[in-house]
């Protein structure tokens, strides 16, 4: 179950920059503030990291925060898919050697 928790915390600090990304497109300051995307990625930032918080006291600090390196794999697709950025060799390879290392922490 914790691992689960993990997976939705790194999915939310993810999708969290996908918004402030969208909202920093706004133009002007004024401009980015009136931008709901703004706030739906303070919101997901603040509901992972409470949530992290939460994982801490079931979890080992020295597991817990390399698990939460998937958030980099969840970017990468993610900036992918809905940003149509180009992912070349070698994000893929760190985004591999990012699994591995999560798998080998997770056993």
């Amino acid at each position: 179950m914790n691992f689960v928790l993990v997976l939705i915390s790194s999915v939310a600090s993810a999708f969290a920059g996908y918004f402030l990304k969208i909202a920093s497109g706004s133009g002007k300051i004024s401009a980015i503030l009136k931008n709901r995307h703004l706030y739906l990625g303070g919101a997901l930032y603040t509901a992972s990291a409470f949530l992290s918080i939460a994982l801490l006291k079931r979890m080992p600090f020295s597991v817990l925060l390399p698990l939460g390196g998937m958030c980099y794999v969840w970017t990468i697709l993610i900036s992918r898919k809905f940003l149509g950025e180009k992912i070349g060799p070698r994000k893929i390879t760190g985004v591999a050697l990012i699994i591995v290392g999560v798998a080998l922490v997770a056993q």
